[in-house]
């Protein structure tokens, strides 16, 4: 649905930076549905509406904040921010994007940060053998991520469609082989498929958690799931991207969240991992469309790219915002002209 208008919204578009902050006009941004839709449709969000949807975004730096060093006008960069053709974050919340990344691939190192973060908590041996079971968008970079690591990768999905996308080098299967792995991650948050990646997982093997558990299903009983734990002497970890801080922690002398989404840019630029096929691009207009269709999972793609970068240079400012069950492209002022954008 589309409004003219939005009660506290006019501050948001074109709001210039604060001493440390940067803005700019968005390139690029990625659905992560499984997050995305569970956010807008599944939790309760009430005291947090109107909500604005999106978490992976790439834009062009258009000003900066007197106390920002780092970062310079014209750069572009790799950022947390949502929806939205304008983008205001802090200075070291974004990550330079290499000159030669296209941002409609960049954007995806956003969602690499995830797997990455598994490995950081993980001591499962590169090389050894894995196992990914659900091969949604967070599962194929999963995948992608630890083939590039050294991982011999096995990926489970029931769907044919999604086993097809995952990466030449890996073996993806419709079941799981029961102690075939040292380090085996679940993507899907389903009970039932947490108890197959415990079954999966090989005698003092870790198993990750990665997939959101957003609402109880009709799953496995606890009690296998804890006996299966306890007879093989499980690591369990917890697959949460932000275990691992966005900004260094300088005390502990720790890699950050950013230092994780730098790699992934640079893995991307350098081709060494692709991501070809896993995301479909669309247009501002048409991202309503493509929500309803990933909610009634009708779409012919895992996810889509939001192309802000359009070829009319004159678009009104626009933010994506869920309120109630409604999805809402809102149009917070009169068309603007949009300069450098190709």
């Amino acid at each position: 649905r589309d409004s003219s208008t939005s009660r506290g919204l006019g501050d948001v578009y074109k709001r210039q930076p604060g001493p440390r902050e940067v803005a700019g006009s968005t390139l690029a941004s990625l659905i992560s549905p499984g997050t995305e839709l569970a956010w807008a449709f599944q939790q309760d969000c009430a005291d947090r509406l109107p909500l604005e949807l999106g978490y992976a975004s790439v834009f062009r730096v258009d000003a900066i904040g007197a106390d920002v060093h780092s970062i310079s006008v014209g750069d572009v960069v790799l950022s947390t921010g949502p929806h939205a053709d304008w983008q205001v974050l802090p200075e070291d919340h974004v990550v330079r994007v290499p000159s030669d990344l296209d941002s409609r691939v960049a954007v995806f190192a956003r969602l690499m940060n995830v797997p990455l973060s598994v490995l950081h908590v993980s001591s499962a041996p590169h090389g050894g053998d894995a196992l990914v079971i659900g091969l949604g968008l967070i599962g194929q970079c999963m995948v992608r991520v630890l083939e590039r690591v050294g991982f011999a990768v096995t990926a489970v999905d029931d769907d044919p469609k999604r086993r097809s996308l995952a990466p030449v080098l890996s073996s993806a299967l419709n079941g799981v082989t029961p102690d075939s792995a040292d380090l085996v991650i679940d993507c899907t948050g389903q009970d039932s498929r947490v108890l197959d990646a415990a079954r999966a997982a090989r005698q003092g093997g870790e198993l990750v958690l990665a997939g959101v558990p957003w609402r109880p299903r009709a799953g496995a009983p606890i009690f296998d799931l804890s006996r299966a734990i306890f007879d093989k002497s499980l690591t369990v970890h917890s697959g949460f991207e932000w275990q691992v801080p966005l900004m260094k922690d300088i005390r502990a002398g720790r890699s950050d969240a950013r230092d994780q989404m730098s790699r992934a840019l640079r893995w991307l630029a350098d081709g060494q991992i692709d991501v070809n096929g896993l995301a479909a691009r669309i247009l501002p207009a048409e991202v309503i469309g493509a929500y309803e269709s990933l909610r009634a999972r009708t779409a012919p793609t895992l996810s889509y790219v939001v192309d802000w970068s359009m070829t009319d240079d004159i678009i009104p400012a626009t933010r994506l915002y869920h309120a109630g069950n409604i999805l809402s492209l809102i149009h917070i002022s009169e068309p603007t002209r949009r300069r450098g954008i190709s």
